[in-house]
């Protein structure tokens, strides 16, 4: 497997766990986007699609960048 294949398979891990681990009666999701860019590029990217997602599903997204790999990690306990 190549790197970016699993940063994307973690991220997609990340988005079920926390989706499983909320309450159904909670509408926030925390989505945390591993940093391969620097924050202001994955807020640029990642803003539209969330906003989206919100119109669509009525639940709230929240971004939660990280400015470094090692801290993405230890946060999600990887």
């Amino acid at each position: 497997m190549t790197n970016k294949f699993r940063l994307w398979l973690l991220l997609v891990v990340t988005l079920l766990w926390s989706a499983t681990a909320t309450r159904a009666d909670e509408a926030t999701f925390t989505v945390a986007v591993v940093p391969q860019y620097a924050p202001l590029q994955i807020y640029r990217d990642w803003t539209p699609l969330l906003a989206r997602l919100e119109q669509a599903t009525g639940y709230h997204f929240q971004l939660r960048v990280y400015e470094q790999i090692p801290r993405f990690e230890a946060e999600l306990g990887v």
